[in-house]
């Protein structure tokens, strides 16, 4: 017996191609590593102060899925933060902070990329995105939580942009991550 894989999921795929044609807002960062706050010295009340008051005050309207990047100015840029994680990574005995491994793409200005699924965190009142976005700046109090850590060890500018999706993306939500890995080759991180 033989079946089309087409006529198995030709609705999902009706579906998934409505979803992606749809005009999703667009929220971007600039992050100056080189001037953030010692992360012995932050706490959860200074996402109130400074550039990160105005980010987070952004973020935490999003409760809705998001696919986010953090690229770079340049591909050289990124291969040298790359090759800076590499060595963060190699002395994580040392700090003790989880971060992504980094993977074979090369010739790419985007550093990593990453997925949300919408809603708020019940503790504390942080939308996922707001926590997540916490998690890669490298404050967050537990370091096996596995994030960019950047605090710790990057010293450039990076563009941080997050794409806020319907809410109806939630199933497919893998899947626009595995076709915007394809296009954007971020170097770091597995997908």
């Amino acid at each position: 017996m033989e079946v089309k894989l087409n006529e198995s999921i030709l609705d999902s795929l009706r579906r998934f191609n409505s979803l992606a044609s749809q005009l999703c807002p667009v929220h971007n960062f600039i992050i100056d590593c080189s001037k953030m706050p010692k992360a012995e010295d932050f706490n959860l009340n200074l996402r109130k102060h400074g550039f990160f008051g105005e980010m987070f005050t952004e973020l935490d309207k999003i409760s809705s899925p998001c696919l986010y990047w953090f690229m770079c100015i340049n591909e050289s840029e990124a291969a040298k933060s790359k090759e800076n994680l590499i060595q963060f990574r190699h002395n994580m005995g040392i700090h003790s902070r989880n971060v992504p491994a980094p993977n074979k793409n090369t010739n790419s200005k985007y550093l990593y990329l990453g997925i949300r699924q919408g809603g708020v965190r019940k503790k504390d009142g942080l939308t996922n995105i707001a926590s997540r976005i916490f998690q890669h700046l490298g404050y967050y109090s537990v370091g096996s939580t596995q994030g960019l850590q950047l605090v710790h060890w990057a010293k450039l500018k990076l563009k941080l942009v997050i794409l806020e999706l319907p809410s109806e993306v939630k199933p497919y939500l893998n899947i626009f991550e595995k076709f915007y890995a394809l296009k954007l080759r971020p170097v770091i991180g597995q997908h």
